[in-house]
């Protein structure tokens, strides 16, 4: 949703009290929070990393937020918080919260008659909402979105603008489209007729389950025959493909430019890392993660930390990487054996 900075100031002492957090030094009014190599006066900056110490005493920030248990020598009021990430998250809901807009369809919006809209709903100008689709309380549709003919899309979800969701799929509560993400699109499924590529029809769906985002210019493609599923909570980078029919977990996490292919399953609390991918028909166990251009070109049955290609376990892959580093001294030392080899022959011919 879109936010915007707040125009007054908040005490350090309300802030320590939002985050769970306690103050050290003196209580003092700030109107901002900024990060440590580009902090004001008047700013509070969080320091997660102690390497930015020295960054953060040179910088002109009038308090600092910093992890329970870390050290640091300032004259400047400190607020320690237990979970630093989470911190973050709050305080900047503090400092820049949602802006509110009024609920209602604008005249510009294009809506079927026979498309169910709750009142609580926002559907922006040059928006699209086709038949017998349905637009859950709080919902907003920005500019330029198309809602697909009998699409459920549930309570409290935020479509971006010029997203498209086709017709026939299933968004849950508090889902997240981002702009130029595609939901529902033909899965790509032919066959080869006398080398003619011939279309087999797509007339699966696809269901989002809860709380799901999808990133920019992503895509989730619809079933052959039935659904492709995204579990509650999976947060999906930009420039990520899923494939149809496959089946994703709980709360797993795709960075931008992974590929899932077709028909595979992945289970709960799952990260692909960036560039990675897997092959059709595959499965990954719960709470594993595959590493930054790993490929998954077999089933992964036991949870663990996996990279490379063909996929293989981390210490493998580490091992095998620092090995291949070596392989050109090695050729040298073997070149040269080889050599000394050679010439003794001669000599004692």
């Amino acid at each position: 949703m879109e936010r915007k900075k707040i125009s007054g100031k908040l005490k350090l002492s309300e802030i320590a009290a939002k985050l769970g957090g306690r103050l050290e030094g003196k209580d003092a009014e700030v109107t901002g929070i900024r990060p440590v190599d580009s902090a004001e006066s008047g700013c509070v900056s969080f320091l997660f990393d102690k390497k930015l110490a020295e960054a953060a005493l040179k910088g002109a920030a009038s308090a600092f937020i910093i992890p329970e248990g870390n050290s640091f020598a300032t004259d400047r009021p400190v607020i320690y918080v237990k979970e630093a990430r989470a911190a973050l998250a709050i305080a900047i809901d503090l400092f820049y919260p949602v802006v509110e807009r009024a609920a209602g369809i604008s005249e510009k919006a294009n809506i079927a008659p026979s498309a169910k809209i709750a009142l609580s709903a926002r559907i922006d100008a040059g928006a699209t909402v086709s038949e017998d689709a349905v637009i859950g309380a709080g919902t907003v549709i920005y500019p330029n979105s198309f809602i697909g003919s009998g699409t459920v899309i549930g309570d409290n979800c935020v479509i971006y603008p010029n997203v498209t969701v086709y017709h026939g799929c299933r968004i849950g509560n508090g889902v997240v489209l981002h702009s130029g993400s595609v939901i529902g699109a033909d899965g790509f499924g032919y066959y080869q007729d006398k080398g003619v590529s011939i279309k087999i029809p797509q007339v699966g769906g696809v269901v989002l389950g809860d709380n799901v985002e999808i990133g920019s210019n992503s895509c989730v493609d619809r079933g052959a025959l039935g659904d492709t599923v995204i579990g509650e909570g999976t947060k999906i980078d930009n420039q990520v493909q899923i494939g149809h029919n496959t089946r994703i977990g709980k709360h797993c996490i795709f960075v931008g430019q992974t590929g899932i292919a077709g028909s595979c399953e992945i289970g709960d609390y799952v990260v692909f890392g960036a560039r990675s991918g897997t092959k059709d028909h595959v499965r990954v166990a719960s709470k594993t993660i595959i590493a930054a251009q790993g490929g998954v070109d077999r089933d992964i049955d036991e949870s663990g930390i996996y990279g490379g290609f063909p996929i293989q376990s981390k210490m493998k892959w580490m091992k095998n990487n620092a090995a291949l580093l070596e392989i050109s001294d090695i050729r040298k030392k073997v070149n040269e054996i080889s050599r000394r080899l050679n010439d003794g022959s001669e000599t004692d011919s």
